[in-house]
């Protein structure tokens, strides 16, 4: 009998590329498929297993120290150069409706 890690199963979703089955295994996405009436699907779908879990993926929200100490027309200098700080996504969502 298979193990509950090595089982898999097939979602479907979609998004900017087009509709796909997400292969999740364990919990994890460890492959795309691309629907199968889809004429031209994108090759990039093959990519978004690497993405959703690349170290560089931004994993909850992130405000630059001198905008959140000062507010969007506090310090500028600090552009480019200072750091993000993590906030709650409750305190981001507050944030960005401020500025709508």
């Amino acid at each position: 009998m298979p193990s509950e890690s090595n089982h898999s199963k097939l979602l479907h979703h979609s998004s900017h590329w087009g509709a796909f089955r997400a292969r999740v295994r364990g919990g994890r996405l460890v492959s795309t498929e691309p629907f199968e009436k889809d004429p031209a699907p994108s090759p990039i779908l093959d990519s978004i297993p690497e993405a959703v879990y690349a170290e560089s993926r931004v994993m909850r929200p992130m405000v630059r120290a001198g905008w959140l100490e000062e507010g969007p027309g506090g310090r500028t200098e600090g552009r480019g150069a200072e750091p993000f700080v993590p906030v709650p996504w409750e305190k981001a969502l507050d944030l960005v409706a401020g500025e709508v």
